[in-house]
């Protein structure tokens, strides 16, 4: 027998339920069908589900008819869990779109039809409620014809073979040779999506039902998997009792109980689920659809194997605030909110530190009360959300370079890369340009994986980038203080960078709409549609009946529904879908009141990192291309070309030296003196550097300014915890350093007279006396030392760093610091080890 996976898709109150418990009582597993307005649908046990009516999660079970074991994912019909829906297409053979004979063709169903053309997944259409269907079957199929795809075809049709021998020159040829068509080139033109078949019948009548689940098991063909091990996971379940399972489709091998699967995880319990309840099993065998106990680490959209999930193009656009009572275990309230974006990564969550606020990304009304609901009836916590506001994203205009460059001490990393707008929809493309001859293909591959490890901000309003090309032009490592992280923090710097010297374009979400009328409340409609910055046609669909068609910014149609209604008298009707992102209007309005600030968002720096005199200076974006050690040329059009680049030896005191000279700190050396040339070919280990006398270090921290740079502490640690933290990394700084440490914390709001000092034999602690601020304190301090040591100054605090530039002091940020030390943890584990 074949293994099939199959999902059931539908616009809301299509009748998408009502069919899967005909599946299912056909296949054996149901005695009786049960019905959404009962509450007794197999599938929608959820207690939210049965309440609403609707589905919200997506739900599995196994049946068999025919020659085939299918494996049925149940999906949500409404658009606000639209993100439930698209991530069981991940896993998924053939899909079921289920169109309402009383309704037709719906705008959710054009979503879900251009989904599944995103993913290449053949199409079985069934039109439901014919019983109390409006049109003919004809008129219905023309409907889909026009609306899906001409190929959708009627396979209840007594002439099928004679309208799929039109399709193409192939399938005529074959007819025109045998009077037939064969079955195996009408499953090829299925599962290549050439051909759409069409059945009707009634559900809820159990009528035609019969008929589709023999065109499924007729139609689909078995598919071959490879002997190597292949999972891909597309959801993650909490259950009450807390365990944690992870959903997957078998692409490969065979998966075992007590199967490691990658290094961190074991198959506790294989589990193939039939509603609620399911079933152990030993192995499981490829196109098998189950769930697994004992994973930890394991993702929606992670994938062991071979095979790769396709980025997904549905996403929240709203945003927010979460409120809760006062007396809430905010660590607790935090961890709950991560167990569900766990469940639905659509869920995304994030605090806005200028407003002090913690917000979550959603997708609409319903999905909000489902949130609530859910982290009321796990926690006992009523929290509200609030204060909507949409996602905005970013991109850009025009084609530009971007340039980073990451070189503390002992570090070294460049990444030149280029910037190409893409069209709308097409998110974030990464690609390599770059000769294995100049750049190894090891480096190269780093690179791309730090492009898509983060989530790219932009510099007008801090929100994700989309609809652009980054592809890697040059860059170039160090052979000896080159590490991973190295090219992480300049292949991030060098996108910020980019950013900052293209034109930026905000882009906000927007809805497609139609709209029914009378004809009397059609221009009061239209002047309306026009305020809000809609774009639409009109069409006259009957004598008094206007059909208005568009779209327009979410921004200003979230409650549009109910303003319908008062401009209508309540006679209006109107369906809305999201449409995905387009140019907002109002971007200088927007930007403005935003009020983002890129160079003062110290965790994305536009700027790079070069060396001079053996510690790291930072460099604004709008100066790094003319401290790049890969210099790019100008041609006539102003392109950037690339000459040819060589495997070049350079010693550390060479690049210090070119660095000085480029920034005019060595103007009192009246004579440069030239460097005997090392050959290409030389090993760089080879080359002898002769260090010069130095004083020791003292590192100065402004404590309060790196604990608030702690953001996952502000949420999960209290105060006192947070600032033992900031200590405790400061120790293991200087231990690893050797340095000698002093950590200040302000206390000029206390009424201490003088300061308090704790001291050790590496690290000091001060907290100020009173009236006395932390500034003051680090300003006076480099001064008093500035001749018995090198200073270091970790502060993200502008006039910090500004006050002790003045005395020769070396200035760190709280990210860089930070970074630094996980490097050094991460290389004494290592040693450890």
């Amino acid at each position: 027998m074949k293994n099939i996976s199959l999902a059931i898709l539908a616009h809301v109150d299509a009748g998408k339920t009502t069919l899967n418990e005909c599946l299912l009582f056909h296949g054996g597993i149901i005695r009786k069908m049960g019905r959404v307005d009962h509450q007794d649908a197999f599938l929608d046990f959820n207690k939210m589900e049965k309440e609403r009516g609707i589905t919200i999660y997506s739900k599995m079970a196994n049946f068999k008819y025919g020659d085939t074991n299918f494996f049925l994912v149940d999906t949500p019909g409404h658009n606000d869990f639209s993100s439930e829906m698209e991530r069981s297409l991940q896993v998924v053979d053939i899909a079921i779109l289920v169109i309402s004979g009383l309704n037709g063709v719906e705008p959710h169903t054009l979503t879900i039809f251009n989904l599944l053309k995103y993913y290449n997944i053949p199409i079985f259409i069934f039109v439901n409620k014919m019983d109390v269907a409006l049109k003919s079957k004809e008129e219905l199929l023309e409907e889909i014809q026009k609306d899906l795809d001409e190929n959708c075809l009627d396979f209840t049709n007594s002439k099928l073979i004679e309208n799929i021998a039109l399709v193409s020159e192939k399938t005529l040829l074959e007819y025109e040779k045998s009077g037939n068509i064969s079955l195996e080139t009408i499953t090829d033109k299925i599962n290549n999506r050439v051909i759409f078949p069409v059945y009707f019948g009634s559900a809820l009548k159990n009528e035609g039902i019969n008929l589709l689940l023999e065109g499924l098991d007729k139609y689909t063909e078995k598919k071959i998997y490879p002997q190597e091990l292949g999972l891909k996971f597309f959801k993650v379940n909490y259950e009450s009792d807390g365990t944690r399972i992870c959903y997957c489709k078998v692409t490969g091998g065979i998966l075992k109980v007590k199967d490691k699967i990658n290094d961190e995880d074991k198959v506790d319990q294989i589990r193939l689920y039939n509603g609620q309840k399911y079933d152990l099993i030993q192995s499981a065998k490829p196109g098998m659809i189950v769930g697994l106990k004992g994973l930890n680490t394991i993702m929606a959209y992670d994938v062991i194997g071979v095979e790769e999930n396709k980025k997904p193009i549905i996403n929240a656009y709203m945003n927010y605030k979460v409120s809760y009572p006062e007396d809430t275990d905010s660590n607790y309230l935090l961890k709950q909110l991560q167990i569900l974006s766990q469940e639905d990564p659509s869920i995304k969550i994030s605090y806005y530190d200028k407003l002090k606020e913690l917000r979550l990304s959603l997708m609409g009304k319903i999905q909000i009360e489902v949130v609530e609901n859910t982290i009321f009836e796990r926690t006992g916590i009523k929290i509200k959300l609030e204060e909507s506001s949409v996602l905005y994203k970013e991109t850009i205009a025009q084609e530009v370079n971007g340039y980073g460059h990451f070189e503390p001490l002992k570090h070294y990393a460049e990444v030149h890369l280029r910037l190409e707008p893409l069209e709308r929809g097409k998110g974030l493309v990464f690609e390599s340009e770059v000769s294995t001859d100049v750049l190894s293909s090891n480096w190269q591959k780093l690179i791309l994986t730090h492009l898509q490890e983060k989530q790219h901000l932009g510099v007008l309003t801090g929100s994700t980038i989309t609809d652009i090309k980054i592809i890697l032009i040059n860059g170039k490592g160090h052979l000896k203080h080159t590490d991973g992280g190295d090219f992480r923090e300049a292949t991030y710097r060098a996108v910020r960078q980019g950013l900052k010297m293209a034109e930026s374009i905000l882009l906000e979400p927007f809805y497609d709409f139609r709209i029914n009328v009378k004809s009397e409340y059609l221009s009061k409609l239209l002047y309306d549609l026009e305020t809000v910055g809609a774009q639409f046609i009109v069409e006259q669909v009957e004598e008094d009946l206007m059909l208005v068609a568009g779209s327009g910014p979410i921004r200003k149609m979230q409650n549009y529904q109910d303003k319908l209604l008062s401009l209508t008298s309540a006679t209006g009707k109107m369906i809305l879908s999201f449409k995905g992102y387009d140019v907002c209007l109002d971007q200088d309005e927007i930007v403005e009141k935003i009020g983002y600030d890129s160079e003062n968002d110290i965790d994305n720096p536009t700027g790079s990192i070069f060396i001079s005199h053996g510690a790291g200076f930072y460099v604004p974006y709008n100066y790094v291309d003319q401290y790049l050690h890969i210099k790019p040329q100008k041609d006539i059009d102003f392109k950037t070309a690339y000459s040819t680049t060589t495997r070049s030896t350079i010693t550390d005191e060479e690049l210090k030296r070119v660095v000085s000279a480029a920034t005019g700190r060595n103007k009192k050396d009246k004579t440069m003196v030239r460097k005997k040339r090392v050959d290409d070919n030389e090993s760089f280990s080879k080359t002898k550097i002769v260090p010069k006398a130095k004083k020791p270090y003292l590192l100065i921290v402004d404590g309060y300014n790196l604990m608030h740079s702690y953001r996952d502490n502000r949420a999960v640690l209290n105060f006192d915890g947070a600032r033992d933290k900031v200590i405790n990394d400061v120790a293991s700084y200087s231990g690893y350093r050797n340095f000698k440490a002093i950590v200040v914390f302000d206390a000029y709001k206390t009424d201490e007279v003088v300061s308090r000092k704790i001291k050790s034999d590496l690290i000091e602690i001060v907290y100020t006396k009173a009236n006395e601020t932390a500034d003051s304190y680090i300003e006076r301090k480099v001064h008093q030392n500035k001749n018995k040591y090198d200073i270091i100054v970790v502060s993200s605090d502008y006039a910090v760093q500004n006050m002790v530039l003045g005395d020769g002091a070396i200035r760190k940020s709280s990210r860089e610091f930070m970074l630094e030390l996980k490097q050094l943890n991460e290389k004494a584990k290592e040693y450890l080890k």
